[in-house]
């Protein structure tokens, strides 16, 4: 799978920018702090495939918001966990196959800055892996293709039910993240921005049931999903 430079490319020039501008002010003030926080924003994904060797898959753009507890130790380390939640819908051309729930639960280590003055300009970054727990409901166009099908069995004399039902398994995902913090005072921070990398490939499945005259016979496709995206957002934390 090819990854879309632009974004690899606007990882690293904003995490150049962070780290130099980190490490020139000295802003790892000596205290161990637990914060917990909120955090939403926009999710897009990086894989020119949504689903592997389909060319014209594509993921939309969705909406993430979570929830995050984190504990910084006096040299600056973090740990923490990271919950969330985001929706995004499959189509191929303009066909609608489904729309996707993602929720990944995530174990972080990483790095925050505090000012030493308790106000003013920070910076972090972390990586992170945990488990995704993956839905998915059927789209429009699934839902009348089942129909179509239905109508066409009819039409030669069997009167059939088919349906078509879409899931996607559990998986495991891995982030890798960095952004700037504005900390009014030392118990409140406004997280400007956070840019996060999720990489994840869980398998999909369609499965296929017919029934027709008390009998059924049921099968199902399994291919492997790229669910990769960047995500840009905003959020809140409280420290204490």
């Amino acid at each position: 799978m090819k990854e879309k430079n632009i974004y690899a490319a606007l990882m690293v020039v904003l995490a150049a920018l962070i780290l130099v501008f980190v490490s020139s002010n000295q802003l790892f003030a000596e205290e161990g702090k637990i914060a917990i926080g909120v955090q939403g924003g926009l999710v897009t994904s990086i894989a020119n495939e949504a689903i592997d060797g389909y060319s014209d898959t594509e993921w939309d753009n969705g909406f993430a918001f979570g929830i995050n507890t984190t504990y910084r130790f006096p040299v600056g380390l973090t740990l923490g966990i990271d919950l969330q939640r985001f929706e995004t819908e499959l189509t191929e051309n303009d066909f609608e196959i489904g729309e996707a729930t993602i929720t990944p639960l995530l174990f972080m280590i990483g790095m925050q800055s505090i000012p030493t003055e308790k106000r003013g300009l920070a910076g972090h970054l972390y990586v992170g892996l945990g488990y995704s727990f993956n839905d998915c409901d059927e789209g429009d166009d699934i839902e009348q293709l089942a129909r179509d099908i239905e109508e066409l069995l009819d039409y030669y004399g069997y009167d059939a039910d088919v349906s078509l039902k879409l899931d996607i398994e559990d998986s495991f995902a891995f982030a890798l993240g960095l952004g700037g913090d504005y900390f009014f005072n030392e118990n409140f921070s406004w997280n400007i921005i956070d840019i996060r990398m999720l990489l994840l490939s869980p398998d999909g499945k369609v499965k296929v049931k017919v029934e027709y005259a008390g009998e059924s016979a049921e099968d199902e496709l399994t291919e492997e999903l790229n669910l990769n995206n960047i995500q840009i957002s905003t959020g809140l934390k409280f420290w204490f």
